[in-house]
């Protein structure tokens, strides 16, 4: 089903395009080079929102991607600066890329050892993620794509 969430939000970012304020799609390469700094594949549905939209506003909140191949280039929407500062200040362990920040105090996170549909957690920086004690935001990146697709529908 998540899939179908995906599918249903790009359609709709697709839409409403002029309502979004993204970098635009990243070729192979690129994503590659970033899979490379980070040491992980990114899930399906999240690999192809950075190849066709990068990273950046949706409907008001600013999903985290890949901007450019350096992690000290840029910074948000940058998800692979904010993955790797994240990593060395505020311990994130190693498989969990940076997607969004709440604005308030959590910063949502997905796990990168799986390739498929992986939740959303809720992550506050300083804090190891604790498997029993996991914040599940969203089943998975499509569900939390379609939320802030739904944003901008309105």
């Amino acid at each position: 089903m998540s899939h179908k969430d995906y599918i249903r939000a790009t359609s709709v970012i697709r839409e409403k395009i002029e309502d979004c304020d993204l970098v635009g799609p990243r070729n192979h390469d690129l994503i590659v080079a970033a899979e490379a700094i980070l040491g992980f594949t990114f899930p399906r549905d999240l690999r192809h929102f950075i190849a066709e939209f990068g990273a950046g506003d949706i409907g008001g909140s600013e999903v985290y991607g890949v901007v450019a191949n350096r992690p000290d280039s840029v910074g948000p929407p940058d998800g692979v600066k904010l993955t790797v500062l994240a990593r060395t200040e505020w311990s994130l362990p190693a498989n969990f890329f940076v997607l969004y920040f709440d604005g308030f105090e959590y910063y949502y996170i997905i796990d990168c050892k799986s390739s498929e549909d992986p939740p959303i957690l809720a992550w506050f920086p300083g804090e190891a993620v604790n498997p029993k004690k996991e914040f599940i935001t969203h089943g998975s990146f499509g569900e939390f794509l379609e939320e802030l697709a739904s944003w901008i529908e309105e």
